[in-house]
């Protein structure tokens, strides 16, 4: 008999991110960003 995983999709859950606040100065991921920022 198939063994199914349980629906846990009740779990999914948006968290709001300010992305300024989780990237340190310096790094690849500012680089990156300002990159993305200035092609846009």
């Amino acid at each position: 008999m198939a063994h199914y995983k349980v629906d846990e999709s009740y779990q999914n859950k948006f968290i709001p991110v300010d992305f300024s606040q989780q990237i340190i100065p310096g790094t690849f991921e500012v680089d990156e960003n300002f990159r993305f920022k200035a092609m846009s």
